[in-house]
């Protein structure tokens, strides 16, 4: 496990927040800032975090955390159409990344529960280790609740149960926290998991994992993939989720490089952007045809940042407008 690869985003921002003095690096196979690169061995990332300890302390690194004035982590998290989508991206993104890290989230009747699961043999750093996921959450639930203006007063309804840690949590969070037996959670309000986004970015948001009912798109165990399987996953992100996927998303859902799934849809006479065009069109025709949308309104529901570009590519495909298409003037070989 120590060579396995992790992102080193929460270690390279306590260091440069410190001004990278000199003793971070010690026991390290780094010289210096300029050559930690995105994602390192968890070994290095063991040693900065005992080097940081050591120095700084654990209730001072928590503290820098809650310092940002809003969630620091992949713009894609902020662009979700609200809290609870979310949630649940940034818990597949931190459970593909992180070798140590288990996240998993399920609905319940009046919240959602993220579950924090850490490796035993992470040891010692369990405790950090938890609270880095815990304030990472609460991190997202404040930067929402700030975007929506909603009072700060509403994360004391936020539960938290914690393993690991020790009191540094319950002292810098206003939320309920307690102590649980077996993996650390945090349980968000469904009230708070509804507020919309003010700043949702449909171009941005392209992430086929997000809020679903059990059983759909599951992340799924190195099973054979046609172009009837993807074109189905790419349905089911557009239509349940409203997210445009990219390769990497449905790649990632199927234990796959992005390289075998290209070359799995070669094999079959096809590939990825044919798969989405096509999933794109059909959607098109059918809120056209089942909706009151406008086109422009339909080219968004697509992920189309110009209505312009959803009018050429729907002709294209099909010899008609939108428009005409809506009011049944249709070419007969269509």
């Amino acid at each position: 496990m120590a060579s396995s690869k992790v992102p080193a985003g929460i270690t390279r921002f306590w260091g440069s927040s410190l001004g990278w003095p000199s003793w971070i690096f010690e026991g390290t196979s780094f010289a210096g800032p300029q050559s930690l690169t995105r994602k390192i061995a968890l070994i290095d990332d063991l040693r900065l975090l005992a080097n940081l300890l050591h120095h700084v302390g654990e209730p001072r690194l928590v503290e820098m955390m809650l310092e940002w004035p809003r969630y620091p982590g992949e713009a894609i998290v902020l662009a979700a159409p609200d809290l609870k989508a979310a949630i649940w991206s940034r818990s597949d993104s931190i459970d593909l990344q992180n070798a140590p890290i288990s996240v998993s989230v399920r609905s319940e009747r009046d919240a959602d529960v993220v579950e924090v699961s850490l490796h035993p043999e992470l040891g010692p750093f369990r405790p950090i280790y938890e609270q880095v996921v815990l304030v990472l959450y609460f991190l997202i639930v404040r930067s929402f609740i700030g975007m929506t203006h909603t009072s700060a007063s509403d994360l004391s309804e936020i539960s938290i149960r914690q393993v690991h840690s020790g009191p540094i949590i319950a002292e810098l969070l206003p939320c309920k926290v307690l102590q649980a037996s077996s993996e650390a959670s945090m349980a968000i309000p469904a009230r708070l998991l509804s507020h919309s986004n003010p700043d949702f970015d449909p171009a941005t948001w392209t992430m086929p994992v997000g809020p679903r009912p059990r059983g759909i798109l599951p992340r799924t165990r190195r099973r054979p993939v046609d172009a009837k399987t993807i074109a189905d996953a790419i349905r089911t992100s557009m239509t349940d989720f409203g997210r445009v996927p990219q390769l990497v998303d449905i790649a990632r859902l199927h234990d796959l490089s992005e390289r075998t799934l290209a070359r799995n849809l070669a094999n079959s006479g096809t590939s990825f952007r044919e798969l989405l065009d096509q999933t794109r069109m059909e959607l098109g025709k059918e809120l056209l045809l089942h909706s009151d949308l406008p086109v422009h309104g339909v080219a968004e529901r697509l992920g189309y940042s110009e209505a312009s570009a959803f009018v050429r590519s729907f002709n294209r495909q099909f010899s008609v407008s939108p428009a005409k298409w809506r009011k049944g003037q249709r070419p007969e070989f269509r």
